[in-house]
């Protein structure tokens, strides 16, 4: 969870919302709007776990040789 939320807010996490306020409130297309970045930050978040968990992995490989 530490991890998570530390990797949010390396990505930006109050521009990314802050933008999703914006367009929502010129469109008025709340509910689209901020599913389109709950998913923004899933992927994102996933997809730098998935990279830092390799990294470990890789780093461990080579350690043991």
């Amino acid at each position: 969870m530490i991890k998570d939320s530390a990797l949010v807010s390396v990505l930006g996490a109050q521009d990314i919302t802050q933008l999703g306020k914006v367009f929502s409130s010129s469109t008025f297309q709340f509910f689209e709007t901020y599913n389109v970045v709950a998913f923004m930050y899933l992927v994102l978040t996933l997809s730098l776990s998935l990279m830092i968990h390799a990294f470990k992995s890789h780093l461990r490989r080579n350690d043991h040789h």
